[in-house]
């Protein structure tokens, strides 16, 4: 349970990051 919450986490980490980037 803690891998998954870590890679929902680790993937909202990585969508905020290419919003901030603009692709």
């Amino acid at each position: 349970m803690q891998k998954s919450t870590m890679s929902m986490l680790d993937v909202n980490v990585i969508q905020m990051s290419v919003e901030t980037v603009g692709l």
